[in-house]
């Protein structure tokens, strides 16, 4: 009599081991793949400063004075100026839900690149307030609100804008004025 339990067990470990083999293959890229895509994931900051900052624990109330500035990162730089700023932040505290800016605000962007990798530099103010809400990612300048946008590395062409209300929306990469005045200066060549 022959002995045809030693082969089988023998072929069964192997293939058991192979399988053994693809499974941990198979789970270390995916583990490999998911830290990459971690990696990857873009991020968006944002951060205030100022001379003073009163908490009220009770209402969640957020009050920056003297020398505010926000400044926000997501794919366009834009930084924020006022004497004083109110923030709501989200239940998490990981995102800003609203930022209220009072007195004269100043407001400088440059977005990122459109369909033709133009990027447009944008000074603006206004002279009551300024609401900045970070998931929709706009800026409304209210009150005397005035912009010059130009073109990032332009021979200083720009368009020079008025309105009641000037709103920035960084998403879309649009603005949409109230009453608006526009002028458009190019210099001329000799």
């Amino acid at each position: 009599m022959t002995n045809t339990k030693a082969p089988r067990n023998r072929s069964a470990r192997a293939a058991g081991l192979i399988v053994s083999l693809a499974m941990a293959a198979c789970v270390f890229v995916h583990c490999v793949g998911l830290a990459v895509a971690q990696q990857a994931r873009a991020t968006r900051s944002a951060q205030v400063s100022a001379d003073d900052l009163v908490i009220d624990l009770d209402t969640d109330a957020w009050e920056f004075t003297g020398n505010c500035k926000l400044t926000v990162s997501f794919g366009h730089a834009a930084q924020m100026t006022a004497p004083r700023m109110t923030v709501q932040f989200s239940e998490k505290m990981d995102e800003i839900v609203k930022l209220i800016a009072y007195g004269v605000v100043n407001f400088h962007v440059v977005t990122k690149p459109n369909a033709a990798g133009v990027r447009r530099d944008i000074s603006a103010s206004a002279q009551k307030q300024a609401v900045y809400s970070e998931p929709t990612q706009t800026v409304e300048l209210i009150g005397g609100a005035r912009a010059d946008i130009s073109t990032v590395g332009g021979k200083g062409e720009a368009a020079h804008i008025t309105g009641d209300k000037i709103t920035a929306d960084l998403k879309t990469s649009k603005i949409f004025v109230v009453n608006p005045n526009m002028k458009i200066e190019t210099p001329l060549e000799d």
